[in-house]
């Protein structure tokens, strides 16, 4: 379990959180089992299947990134959150939203 320490962690929490209709937690949990793959290429720290969890929310909530963060700060990520309490649920059972901006000021938006 680690604590929120940057806007791009805060950002990224209060989206799950407000799925949740929770207030966002101070802390959140790396999943230890599962492998995530991370490039470096063109500038950019490209990772996929990172999952992190939050108990605070729900015991069983994971959600999973993949995308990549620019050795200058910029962010090109998305993000899939379980959706539980989205309406109408998707196909998927996710919700999935793109993080863009820079790592000090990010831009969450839903994908459709």
């Amino acid at each position: 379990t680690t604590t929120v320490k940057t806007p791009l962690l805060a950002a990224m929490i209060k989206v799950i959180a407000d799925q949740y209709g929770k207030e966002a937690p101070e802390t959140f949990r790396v999943a230890k089992a599962n492998e995530v793959r991370f490039e470096l290429k063109d500038g950019r720290l490209i990772h996929e299947n990172l999952q992190f969890g939050f108990p605070d929310l729900s015991p069983e909530l994971f959600c999973r990134s993949r995308g990549s963060v620019g050795l200058d700060g910029s962010l090109d990520l998305v993000l899939d959150v379980p959706a539980i309490l989205a309406e109408p649920k998707s196909e998927s059972g996710t919700v999935r939203f793109q993080i863009g901006g820079t790592i000090d000021d990010p831009l969450v938006t839903e994908l459709q």
